[in-house]
């Protein structure tokens, strides 16, 4: 499949939301997304109601308000997001048909999850530069050979 980058700028000044597309004839926006995960070690009453609680609108919203969440649930308003650059990323995700998981979420945590190393560098060392794709690749490549043994 023949894939672009295409920017697509917001009100926010100076950001810009990167969305991959396929060609324009069979565009299908996937958001990437990454999660969060609750897990109850003692099942019992209140720890069933905190889960719940955690579920809800109500506790997404107070996640959303204060910045660097953005909610799978369709019942969190946008309006609860305080900048452009976030609405838009919960926009996407809420009325997406489907969602994938971002590349660091599916490779094991010394490539695709640490801080200042593997991809994580690697990419942000790419942007910094973006002229040499193909030592980038092979960056990526002997990073993840690495990770995976």
């Amino acid at each position: 499949m023949d894939a672009y980058l295409a920017w697509s700028p917001l009100i926010a000044v100076g950001f810009a939301l990167l969305v991959w597309l396929v060609r324009p004839e069979a565009l299908v926006v996937t958001p990437d997304s990454g999660g969060d995960t609750v897990v109850m070690f003692k099942d019992s009453p209140a720890a069933r109601a905190f889960i719940t609680y955690l579920a809800s609108p109500e506790a997404s919203t107070i996640w959303a308000k204060r910045g660097g969440f953005t909610s799978p649930n369709k019942k969190v308003p946008l309006s609860a997001y305080s900048d452009a650059l976030t609405r838009a990323s919960a926009k996407a995700l809420v009325s997406a048909k489907v969602s994938r998981f971002d590349l660091s979420d599916l490779e094991p945590a010394a490539f695709g999850a640490t801080t200042g190393q593997g991809e994580w560098k690697i990419f942000q060392d790419f942007l910094k530069n973006p002229k040499n794709v193909s030592k980038t690749a092979a960056a990526l490549e002997s990073s993840a050979a690495k990770a995976f043994k």
